[in-house]
């Protein structure tokens, strides 16, 4: 049996499924989770890098919130 070669163009997986609206609100979900878990006001942020989606949350600096997790790495723990 014969195998044909399989080209992937990267070009349109990057666009379709790691920029694709369902890994952008399975992105959302995740980062919304560890905001809730870890029990500070977070910042949730999806945004679109060069190849795939990104999810960011983090804590407004000079808050309350802020220094609470420097000193205790809530945010890291939100994660497990």
């Amino acid at each position: 049996m014969k195998v044909d070669r399989v080209e992937l163009n990267f070009g349109e997986v990057s666009r379709q499924i790691l920029k694709g609206a369902g890994t952008k609100a399975l992105l959302t979900e995740i980062a919304q989770r560890v905001a809730d878990q870890s029990g500070l006001a977070c910042n949730v942020d999806i945004y679109d890098g060069r190849n795939r989606s990104n999810a960011s949350v983090g804590v407004e600096p000079g808050s309350e919130d802020y220094y609470r997790n420097l000193h205790t790495n809530a945010l890291a723990a939100a994660l497990y």
